[in-house]
């Protein structure tokens, strides 16, 4: 089963739901969880939306937004 979220995901989406759990766990510190979600959740949105649509810095992608939502749900947990 692992092998298979890798093989959908890669190495770019790994680091999508790394990050995500890991911002959401630490805002999660200072916030209450669910404003900790929501913020992350605000960040990956921007970064696909600003960063890599506008911006044209990268390549905007679902797989990385759901990404990011599987990582706010681990960094929730």
């Amino acid at each position: 089963m692992v092998q298979k979220i890798v093989n959908y995901f890669g190495a770019d989406g790994l680091l999508h739901i790394l990050c995500s759990a890991l911002l959401t766990s630490v805002l999660g510190w200072f916030a209450p969880l669910w404003a900790a979600a929501f913020l992350a959740l605000i960040i990956g949105a921007c970064k696909e939306l600003i960063w890599d649509k506008c911006m044209g810095k990268g390549t905007p992608e679902w797989k990385d937004f759901f990404a990011d939502l599987a990582g706010i749900a681990l960094g929730c947990l």
